[in-house]
């Protein structure tokens, strides 16, 4: 059965969890910590973050399927009492491997949480009213991320690292008892009268077999064997997904989809915006603590400059979209976020924290300008009854940014680092990071005009 929110519950359900979702970036602030204790270098330290997102992503567009067929708020659910089991794991770890475990666990939670909430949001309103909820989705998110390494910074003083799993804990019980106590709402459109459980583990395959490609084959070797089967089964995937989808009455990601510019383009350009955003997640916490000795605390404080920022200027992405300028934002988002990198990426030894957090807001001002109209493209490509494949497909190209983020920022960084040091790495990464965004921008504005003078083009 397909959820229709008609109760002030199910959109407190829906904002909390996406809050709930961004809460990792506590995590962050732990990372020269968790490094310490388990002795990693960057290289390392990336598998803390790969491990969750390739369950994550991986899972997301089954776990949306799941959410379509079964009840969003239901899902929603139980992918929190999976996080409380998870967040508990991964706080007691003895082992690094066992860590790694229980993130895996993390991750495949979090996909049955963060799929199902844009979908309780988009389906509580009127579709002129959809862009504005989801700017009220991307704001708690936004908020989220700007709390966690707020949060995680006395945490970590107090509770090492450990500290930014426990506190999780009871929000994750919270999360379950509000789905719980939502009022069940009512069926909206036709619902799914089956499930395609064989489309929807293919689509799986094909994403955790590229991720494993674009992460192993540089820490494990490009000719290693678990990096050539995922690439094969990655590639067997593509194959096969677009007849299998063919066969069923409801594909769960119909190929044809992809057939749309628009839709094609919003995918791609939401991999780069978050791709380089997540850069500044994996770098600047080793700039503040260990080059420019700025405390924990006060790191943490720095971080959460990037999401205020965001949170406070989703609201006014979401009225220009409904107000048919959704283009300009998305165009002046991903801009602005690449003047945020090249000014990051002039860091140096004399750099203080006000400076960072500076060039931080400014990223955040522009991802907030560009992901609210982008995600409310990706959602609306998909009917009411396919929200949770929707919200899923939004959020998995913020992970699969996130993954090529992470092999690529600390590869450049690590060839880098020995010979040249710590700013001169990690300039080059701010750096490239801010051309890809630019380039972004230039091809999205190029096309938007192109479609402008056409005429049946529409910006």
């Amino acid at each position: 059965m397909t959820d229709r929110p008609t109760g002030r519950g199910v959109v407190v359900l829906a904002t909390v969890a996406g809050a709930f979702g961004s809460l990792d970036s506590a995590l962050n602030v732990a990372f020269p910590d968790l490094s310490d204790h388990f002795g990693l270098d960057v290289s390392g330290l990336q598998w803390v973050v790969v491990t969750f997102v390739l369950a994550f992503g991986g899972s997301l567009v089954v776990a949306g399927q799941l959410a379509d067929r079964h009840g969003h708020r239901r899902v929603l659910g139980m992918g929190g009492a999976a996080s409380v089991v998870a967040m508990a794991i991964c706080a007691t770890a003895p082992t690094f491997g066992v860590f790694l475990g229980a993130r895996v666990l993390q991750g495949l939670a979090s996909a049955l949480v963060m799929a199902a909430a844009p979908a309780l949001i988009t389906n509580s309103v009127t579709e002129d009213h959809r862009t504005r909820a989801l700017a009220q989705f991307q704001t708690s998110a936004a908020v989220g991320l700007a709390i966690g390494p707020v949060i995680g910074g006395p945490l970590v003083e107090a509770l090492t690292w450990r500290g930014v799993f426990w506190f999780r804990v009871p929000v994750a019980a919270v999360l379950v008892l509000l789905a719980v106590r939502a009022r069940s709402p009512a069926q909206e459109g036709p619902a799914r009268t089956s499930s395609d459980v064989l489309g929807g583990l293919t689509v799986t395959a094909i994403l955790a077999g590229g991720l494993v490609v674009v992460n192993g084959g540089r820490a494990l070797g490009w000719t290693s064997p678990p990096v050539i089967v995922a690439g094969v089964i990655a590639a067997a995937g593509l194959a096969i997904w677009p007849r299998i989808e063919a066969r069923v009455e409801v594909p769960v990601l119909p190929p044809r989809l992809f057939r749309s510019v628009e839709l094609s383009a919003a995918l791609g350009w939401s991999i780069v915006a978050n791709g380089a955003m997540f850069a500044t997640w994996l770098l600047v916490p080793s700039l503040l603590v260990d080059q420019l000795n700025v405390g924990v605390l006060a790191t943490g404080l720095v971080l959460a400059a990037s999401p205020v920022a965001t949170a406070l200027v989703a609201p006014g992405a979401g009225w220009l979209a409904d107000r048919g300028r959704g283009g300009v934002a998305v165009v002046a988002g991903l801009g602005l976020e690449a003047v945020g990198m090249a000014l990051l990426s002039l860091a140096g030894p004399a750099w203080g924290a006000p400076t960072v957090a500076g060039g931080l807001a400014l990223v955040g001002v522009g991802l907030g300008l560009f992901v609210v109209p982008n995600m409310a493209t990706v959602m609306s490509a998909l009917p009411r009854s396919a929200q949770g494949v929707a919200g899923g497909l939004a959020l998995l190209t913020r992970t699969t940014g996130i993954v090529i983020s992470v092999g690529v920022a600390s590869t450049l960084f690590d060839r880098l680092e020995p010979d040249q040091g710590f700013f001169a790495a990690f300039e080059l990464v701010y750096r490239v990071a801010a051309a890809v965004l630019l380039l972004a921008a230039v091809a999205e504005g190029v096309r938007r005009l192109a479609a402008w003078v056409t005429p049946a083009g529409q910006v």
